[in-house]
């Protein structure tokens, strides 16, 4: 017998407009390239900082207690999207993503970093992979092809405005038909001086 899939939460940074609508554009050129992909819900892209698990309510709420008195130390910044890759690599994708340039990479690494500390010292979860910043654009449903990372490949990024990294959100995730949705369940403002 086979379960419901879990619902887990994590802390995110939200992509948001302008760079919204640009990797909205890049989603749909993906969608009509590369088949067998499932791909994001545009409402859900977002940048992981620090995966929880499965959480319930006490934990999402001791999670945020913990991280804001980090958090609200980090100052905001902009974040820009670029360039598309695949986890583990291209050859053998499980992960389609969009990377995140250098300054937007330092500013997520610090708040990732902020986010493990907080949540080691409130012994909450804390997942210990090194951290990668990116933005997951889909998953393939069956084993990724020679032509699937053909056409990924071919498919022009483009160049995608930054968008400003001013809050931290706790999401959690809700698996349903057509793939997951994303629950808000809180959020911490960043530092705006």
């Amino acid at each position: 017998m086979t379960g419901a899939p879990a619902r887990t939460s994590f802390l995110a940074v939200r992509v948001e407009e302008p760079a919204f609508g640009a990797v909205g554009a890049v989603l749909d050129a993906l969608r009509g390239l590369v088949p067998d992909v499932r791909w994001v819900r545009p409402e859900g892209m977002h940048i992981t900082v620090a995966f929880l698990g499965p959480a319930g309510v006490e934990l999402q709420a001791a999670a945020l207690t913990a991280v804001e008195p980090e958090l609200t130390r980090v100052r905001a910044g902009t974040v820009r999207l670029d360039g598309l890759g695949a986890f583990p690599d291209l050859r053998r994708a499980q992960v389609i993503w969009m990377g995140v340039d250098g300054a937007g990479a330092d500013l997520l690494g610090g708040i990732a970093r902020a986010c493990r500390t907080a949540l080691t010292a409130a012994a909450l979860p804390v997942e210990t992979r090194p951290y990668h910043p990116h933005c997951t654009l889909g998953r393939p449903r069956r084993r990724w092809t020679a032509s699937q990372a053909q056409a990924l490949a071919s498919v022009d990024a483009g160049r995608i405005p930054p968008f400003a990294a001013a809050r931290v959100v706790l999401l959690e995730s809700l698996p349903g038909p057509g793939g997951s949705r994303y629950a808000e369940v809180g959020s911490v403002a960043l530092r705006l001086s």
